[in-house]
């Protein structure tokens, strides 16, 4: 296996505007909490045309969004091992993504809109820091051209707050077995690399890449630019129903079996997963009862349908209530299973610290490629707890280890987990090869670490035929070669 050389497809070099002025608070999440170290620079740029050059001034550098993230650790920069001060570039205050915010759109044109739809070919191209709301809103008000109803992304998270760009770099995600996630909709990528070039990816160009740039948590580079599917927007009738938790988790349980059935079959395994599609679970487990809300589609004018941007869970978070996000997936295959062993945890504790006065949330999402998505290798329930007590110990500490040890789980890349539950995490242990094919991208867009952040989670190595080998031979323009072993 020899190294390669990679050349950078579609480069588009930014022009020069005069930059922003540092401000003075240091990064933290949208509640103040997680805040970043003190010595962090913070500077909002008004441009985009400002991020390469601050990129290449600073050593240490994490691009930041909305705040809708308690994983400080990915989302601070470090200067641990910079002779220059770290760097958080706050993408939000741009003149594009305030206009959007504030649906004031007209005074831009052609490709310097922070929002452009390409209706032919049914995508969106969008700003980094533009919200997710936004976007909805301006989607859905197209509807001059081809869609008279207006567009929509086929999937999408329900914290309307979150960046599109920090969205996509954290695999945020709805319950769609149809569509994925929000990184799984993502046809091109704008991105500033470590070295101030700006390259632009789509799977097209450099599918290894474009995979790992995917769910990035923001190690490979600044993120500028979003391009994503759309599709015409469509009425949908919203059904919900009490049920049990034991009848929740046989519906779960039935989809595994027939997905397992299924074996290599696309179709069939797309039809196993059908039942658990839209599906969104509130699990109130001191009580006993399950919300089931499902989404079928519906016709214009049928009675109780609704359209898709009114349907869908759309979440606007003041922050006047604080808490801490926590959320594992775990593998469709045992699931239920473990849904049944978390039951049992909770009702065998009677003081339940205030994690679970609101209900857990339970979601779905189908197979995807990206290499730290959460469903390489398989579909994945995703369990979400929040903690309004602020406590984070004892029995939901105890929960959230059961579904990370016992279960494969995999904590999400924007929430809170990875180092309160003192757990060793392994990257390779979580994601197999798709681990070290991301790290072989790290190696070839970030090889002095300038946005490896706060966490020490990026470690890697190889082995050949059990022998270590340098880890860099194991690497290719297709990613992580197959004879070789991946650990971390």
């Amino acid at each position: 296996m020899q190294g390669f050389l990679f050349t950078l497809l579609a480069v588009v070099l930014y022009g020069t505007s005069s930059r922003a002025s540092p401000l003075d608070s240091p990064p933290s999440n949208y509640q103040g909490k997680h805040v970043c170290a003190s010595d962090v620079t913070v500077v909002a740029p008004a441009s985009l045309d400002e991020i390469p050059d601050w990129v290449v001034e600073y050593e240490a550098v994490k691009a930041a969004g909305a705040g809708d993230s308690w994983a400080q650790a990915f989302f601070c920069p470090s200067a641990a091992n910079a002779s220059t001060s770290a760097l958080s570039l706050v993408l939000t205050e741009t003149v594009g993504a305030k206009a959007a915010r504030a649906g004031v759109l007209g005074t831009f044109s052609g490709t310097q809109q922070p929002i452009v739809i390409d209706e032919s070919a049914q995508t969106v191209t969008v700003e980094a820091g533009v919200p997710i709301g936004a976007v909805l809103d301006y989607l859905s008000a197209a509807r001059a051209g081809a869609s008279p109803s207006g567009w929509v992304l086929p999937s999408y998270p329900s914290a309307a707050d979150a960046t599109m760009a920090g969205a996509v770099a954290t695999g945020s995600h709805s319950s769609s077995t149809a569509y994925g996630s929000l990184s799984n909709q993502v046809v091109g990528l704008t991105v500033v690399l470590a070295n101030g070039s700006v390259v632009q990816l789509s799977e097209d160009s450099n599918s290894h890449l474009f995979d790992a740039m995917r769910v990035s948590v923001g190690r490979l580079g600044v993120i500028t630019s979003v391009t994503s599917r759309i599709r015409p927007q469509g009425w949908v009738r919203k059904i919900q129903a009490t049920r049990s938790p034991d009848d929740v988790f046989s519906i779960i349980q039935a989809a595994a079996t027939a997905y397992a059935a299924a074996g290599g079959d696309a179709a069939a395994q797309q039809a196993a997963l059908a039942p658990l599609d839209r599906l969104w679970v509130d699990w109130a487990p001191t009580e006993n009862t399950a919300k089931v809300t499902t989404y079928k589609d519906a016709a214009a004018g049928e009675a109780g349908a609704l359209e898709e941007r009114l349907a869908f869970p759309d979440y606007h978070d003041n922050g006047t209530t604080t808490f801490d996000g926590y959320e594992v997936s775990v593998p469709l295959a045992v699931a239920a299973g473990c849904l049944e062993g978390l039951q049992g945890m909770i009702r065998g504790v009677s003081d339940l610290e205030g994690a679970y006065t609101k209900p857990i949330s339970i979601r779905v999402v189908s197979q995807e490629t990206g290499y730290l998505a959460y469903t390489q290798g398989g579909p994945r329930v995703f369990i979400s707890i929040d903690d309004f007590s602020l406590s984070g110990a004892g029995q939901l500490y105890d929960a959230l280890r059961y579904l990370k040890q016992q279960c494969s789980g995999r904590l999400h890349w924007g929430k809170a987990g990875w180092q309160e539950l003192g757990l060793e995490l392994s990257g390779a242990a979580d994601y197999g090869a798709a681990w070290c094919s991301f790290c072989c991208a790290v190696q070839q867009l970030d090889p002095d670490g300038k946005f490896a952040g706060a966490s020490d989670l990026w470690r890697w190595s190889a082995t050949l035929d059990g022998a270590p080998v340098e880890f860099a031979s194991c690497c290719s323009a297709a990613g992580f070669d197959a004879a070789c072993q991946c650990s971390s």
